[in-house]
């Protein structure tokens, strides 16, 4: 945030901090300030120039504050007494986030020629809909022939990556034939 010293310095602190502020949390950061440049206690800075000052002070304590935090330890050292009762302390995965991004996605199965195992891939909604265009009535018939010949004419590859591509591929083809038309 880039402040100017004529809006409120309690909002811009809080900005600064990422929280609210009470009145006595913001009262101890300009009374520290004060008793750096010996200003009298009492006296209410109201001028945008002191303002500043105060905000750029807070800015260097807090990124300094920043800079030292060492992130907490994955695993908790042992000490040769505890050697059994050694826990190692995970983070937890946030489940719902990983959900919602995957949410969309929607899962088709299909059989390649050759192959004896059915092939299953995973689509994000926009090229779900691209299948829909492009082959309406039996996807999974333009999937298992697209993956076939493919494989056939290069080798093997991720069955998801030739799909994006061939999807991608065919809908070009398509609009640069309607363009020539």
């Amino acid at each position: 945030m880039i402040y100017d010293g004529t809006t409120s310095l309690q909002t811009a602190l809080e900005k600064l901090h990422g929280k609210k502020l009470s009145f006595d949390a913001v009262s101890k950061i300009t009374g520290a300030y004060r008793e750096r440049l010996n200003i009298q206690k009492g006296k209410p800075i109201s001028k945008s120039a002191d303002k500043l000052k105060i905000y750029q002070w807070e800015r260097g304590a807090v990124m300094q504050s920043r800079l030292t935090e060492l992130p907490p330890p994955l695993i908790e050292p042992a000490t040769p007494n505890t050697l059994d009762n050694v826990v190692p302390v995970t983070r937890k995965r946030n489940k719902t986030k990983r959900l919602e991004r995957f949410n969309g996605f929607k899962r088709i199965s299909f059989n390649v020629t050759g192959n004896t195992q059915r092939q299953h891939i995973s689509l994000e909604p926009e090229f779900v809909k691209a299948l829909e265009l492009i082959a309406p009535t039996d996807s999974t018939k333009w999937l298992s022939d697209t993956v076939s010949n493919w494989i056939a004419a290069n080798g093997i590859e991720s069955s998801t990556r030739i799909v994006k591509c061939s999807i991608v591929n065919e809908l070009v083809k398509r609009a640069v034939e309607q363009t020539a038309v």
